[in-house]
């Protein structure tokens, strides 16, 4: 599967999951005004299934930006959508500390990559 294909089914995706949540609100199917909680949980299960398909196809890394905005977009729903919304501040903070020292920390490099060093 190629990247303009990864693309072009992650935008489907978030189109379908935009219209479901419509259809699901039109029709008295979750609460009115509440749409864009469901669609922030759809748009994160869209993310995650891109950062998996992407590290399977593209050898991407699964563990990337895609997965991480997944899981904050998953998080803030499902907070919302729980009344937890005192808590996903919090989580964001400690997430943004987590990604930020996996930056700042020395990576271990690969035999490639040690080869091309010397």
């Amino acid at each position: 599967m190629s990247k303009k294909s990864l693309s072009e089914v992650f935008g489907g995706l978030i189109l379908l999951a935009l219209g479901i949540t419509f259809l699901l609100e039109v029709n008295y199917i979750i609460p009115s005004g509440k749409w864009w909680v469901y669609f922030l949980i759809a748009l994160g299960g869209i993310f995650l299934l891109d950062a998996f398909l992407r590290s399977r196809f593209l050898r991407d890394n699964f563990f990337g930006g895609r997965f991480f905005t997944a899981i904050i977009l998953l998080l803030i729903g499902f907070s919302l959508l729980f009344h937890l919304k005192y808590w996903w501040p919090f989580i964001l903070i400690v997430i943004g500390v987590l990604i930020t020292l996996k930056g700042l920390l020395p990576k271990k490099l690969s035999a490639e990559e040690k080869k091309d060093n010397n």
